[in-house]
């Protein structure tokens, strides 16, 4: 039986918000002037059962320079504009085997990473570690129909139950890299359960769609 090969653009976007605050009279910090870009894109090359993906996400966030922040109750400062810049990136690598019915496993193989440049980092470009992550889910669909009530003639449920298991070796990081990028540079080893359904009613065919469709007789 021949496969086929299905590209697909996931994401690709890009986003510009301008927050322009009324600072007059506003010593708060929260007060202050900036904008934000994002831009993403990403696509998944399926061929048959086995589905290779790539995203990528860029993010600047720029705040304005703001005079007169009140520290404490009596003493005022000046502060600097503010530059955030942060590249994230993965690729991934899946394949889904059917098992019985709808049961079915899908291992899968990522690698992450970003990049970090602002204040935190003394306005240097840190990058992190590259994160590999191993793991696997198993899913089934499971169905069960119900009597209708009222105009419906009957009801659809179906349950998804999906157990899933990530494991993440902890990759070699500095301190700096540490108190920057936190969690998403560490081990992990975790198991997820999840559950998710919907419900379905069907209405009966209406009284007056057979008679519409029927011929008319002659008389």
């Amino acid at each position: 039986e021949p496969m086929d090969l299905v590209w697909t653009v996931n994401g690709l976007g890009y986003e510009n918000r301008l927050e322009d605050r009324d600072e007059s009279g506003s010593p708060k910090l929260t007060d202050r002037d900036g904008r934000n870009q994002r831009a993403n894109a990403g696509h998944s090359l399926r061929f048959g059962n086995l589905t290779f993906s790539q995203g990528i996400t860029g993010e600047e966030s720029d705040l304005d320079p703001k005079p007169g922040v009140l520290v404490d109750t009596t003493t005022t400062t000046d502060l600097p504009g503010e530059t955030t810049r942060r590249l994230t990136w993965n690729t991934s690598l899946s394949y889904q085997q059917n098992l019985i019915g709808s049961l079915r496993v899908t291992p899968q193989l990522s690698v992450n990473g970003q990049m970090l440049e602002s204040p935190l980092t003394g306005n240097e470009v840190i990058r992190s570690p590259v994160s590999l992550n191993f793991g696997t889910s198993v899913a089934a669909d499971i169905y069960g129909f119900w009597p209708g009530i009222g105009p419906f003639e009957r009801f659809r449920h179906k349950f998804s139950p999906n157990i899933s298991y990530n494991y993440r070796p902890a990759p070699n990081v500095s301190e700096m890299q540490d108190s920057v990028f936190g969690s998403t540079t560490r081990a992990t080893n975790a198991t997820t359960l999840s559950f998710s359904q919907t419900f379905e009613a069907k209405r009966p065919a209406e009284e007056g769609a057979d008679s519409a469709d029927a011929p008319a007789s002659d008389d």
